[in-house]
């Protein structure tokens, strides 16, 4: 009996499908569903097996990683149907998840008949966003570009963009639609396609996802086109780099990781015998940011006139409950982080300053909610619109007292600055950071690209990856077939346990769950490793809180270097024995 073998009873275990990675939209959805995983002390196992029906980045070659998926290794299943299925049609997806049998399954962003489907309100979000440049900015000429044809949720998004240019009037123009892939490139792609193969010059481009949309601004950007002053911009889904592009995107926020979330809550549910909804729908939210033109000074409207006071505390505290409650209300529920009651602190604070008590508090207290947004990655760019309606309140109560006016102005100016100095400082940590993993990942990859054997290989993999915070990698070779065992040609872990395995036991379904059941991880990244011919084997990395790409660019250093490998292998074996 192997030392896993007796081990108590697994836990359960989930398998999350996507396609691969490297993208924003993917990671903030996994994120939600390894936390829910881990509340609920199950494992989880990320198959990145790239789109069905799609030749680029492995292919067929790829997508056999989702061959490992099976009762063997998971108890439920959790599709990214949304991006594995961007080339095929909603009948094929469904079909290729019979694949998985009786196992419980939860599909994101598509809905799969029969299937629980997490969705989210697409229409109300688009159609929010389009509206809000009609008619508060005044836009007539719309573009907009759109998502891949095969998959739902773009296409509803697009459908809503023509039916409400039309209930406003609008007339559709052709010239102003162009295709998408929901890659940065397609924005970019259909900047060229507006502005110099059809010669338009739009007043706002939808995109219909952010990485489009950030594309639209990277291309607008190079030509010297502004934004927002000479075209608005808009995306769809809220990504985090949606805060910090420049300007800031206005968006619709699509709940992310709330959708990780909720698909494990959906999937163990029917693991553990419980019955699943046929769709879960989650609200969309329009989020408004200076790429449409919003949040300038001026384009505030001034808040509610009340009679002046020769003390603006007898105003402040006569219109108290009006300025918390717009305070909360410019927060957009972001500031939860804070605790209960951060508006009247907030208030408290700035009063203490105004009044001579203090004159430092405003700013300290400011800058420690700063730091702590910034921590907890709340939206940043919320703190300007809080400080902007904080700002008009307290105006309005000094307006007989020109003094006092200087001063609050004096205070709101340094707060600006304040917020400019803390953003500063936290891209310059962040940019310090990932030039900290960059260059260890260009160190590892380097060393794995050197390897000429496997006992090089497996001593790069040691030496290299804890610098990385990977803490297991394994890679398996495929035996004859898909059934037969596996040869572990790299078992690494950092506790440098070793770990006997029978040889069903290195089975490719059963491999993963026995590494999980044995406690290496509480889930592992997998995807194939392959050549040009064929699958040669699959990778497990530890699943940790890490960029995905570092998941993505270990994995095709290793593919890189085991292929190099081989051919070393076969070199020394055709050549001719020396003298």
């Amino acid at each position: 009996m192997s030392s896993i073998s007796r081990l108590q009873a697994p836990v359960k275990t989930i398998g999350f499908v996507v396609d691969w990675m490297d993208g924003v939209y993917q990671n903030q959805i996994l994120e939600g569903a390894r936390d829910a995983a881990l509340d609920r002390g199950v494992h989880l196992l990320c198959f990145a097996g790239g789109m069905l029906r799609n030749e680029l980045r492995g292919g067929a070659r790829r997508n056999a990683t989702f061959d490992v998926i099976g009762p063997e290794s998971v108890d439920g299943v959790i599709l990214m149907a949304g991006t594995i299925g961007n080339r095929v049609g909603t009948d094929e997806l469904l079909a290729y998840c019979e694949r998985f049998g009786r196992i419980p399954r939860a599909s994101i962003a598509v809905e799969l008949p029969g299937i629980a489907s997490i969705l989210v309100d697409n229409r109300t979000g688009i159609e929010s966003a389009i509206t809000h440049l009609i008619r508060t900015h005044s836009c007539q000429k719309i573009a907009f570009v759109r998502g891949p044809d095969a998959n739902p949720e773009a296409e509803l998004r697009y459908g809503v963009y023509r039916s409400t240019l039309t209930a406003n009037g609008i007339e559709i123009d052709e010239q102003l639609i162009a295709p998408g892939e929901f890659l940065a490139e397609s924005g970019r792609r259909a900047v060229a396609t507006f502005y110099d193969d059809r010669k338009q010059r739009p007043d706002a481009i939808v995109a219909a996802n952010d990485q489009m949309a950030i594309g639209v601004l990277e291309a607008l950007a190079a030509r010297g086109i502004r934004v927002p002053d000479d075209v608005a911009v808009v995306g769809f889904d809220d990504i985090e780099e949606a805060r910090f592009t420049s300007p800031p995107l206005t968006t619709v926020r699509q709940p992310l990781y709330e959708q990780g979330r909720e698909a494990v809550r959906l999937v163990l549910s029917g693991v553990y015998g419980g019955s699943l909804p046929e769709r879960v729908t989650l609200h969309t939210e329009f989020v408004a940011r200076r790429s449409c033109r919003c949040f300038a000074e001026g384009s505030r409207l001034p808040a509610a006139g009340f009679p002046k006071r020769a003390s603006f505390e007898a105003a402040l505290v006569e219109r108290r409950q009006l300025v918390l409650a717009d305070l909360a209300r410019a927060a957009r529920g972001s500031f939860g982080i804070l605790g209960s009651g951060w508006e009247a602190r907030l208030v408290g604070a700035l009063t203490s300053d105004l009044r001579g008590d203090t004159t430092t508090a405003f700013r300290l207290h400011l800058e420690g909610m700063l730091i702590k947004l910034l921590e907890q990655r709340s939206d940043f760019n919320l703190s300007h619109d809080v400080l902007s309606v904080l700002r008009k309140h307290l105006l309005s109560c000094v307006e007989a007292d020109p003094e006092r006016r200087a001063q609050v102005e004096d205070l709101f100016h340094e707060a600006r600055l304040l917020i400019g100095q803390v953003s500063e400082r936290a891209q310059a940590q962040q940019k310090l950071a990932i030039a900290g993993w960059a260059g260890a990942l260009v160190q590892t990859g380097a060393a794995l690209l050197a390897s000429t054997d496997v006992s090089q290989l497996q001593a790069a993999v040691a030496e290299h990856f804890p610098l990385l915070g990977i803490k297991s990698c394994y890679l398996a070779l495929y035996g004859a077939d898909i059934e037969s065992p596996s040869e572990l040609l790299i078992a690494y872990n950092e506790n440098a346990r070793p770990l006997r395995l029978e040889s069903n036991e290195r089975r490719p379904r059963f491999l993963p769950r026995k590494l999980l059941d044995a406690g290496v991880a509480k889930g592992f990244y997998v995807a194939t490793v392959y050549s040009a011919e064929r699958v040669l084997g699959y990778l497990l990395l530890d699943l940790g809180k890490r960029d995905g790409v570092v998941y993505e660019a270990l994995r095709e250093f290793l593919n890189a270097a085991l292929r190099g490998v081989e051919l070393n292998r076969l070199s020394r074996a055709t050549q001719p024995p020396g003298p």
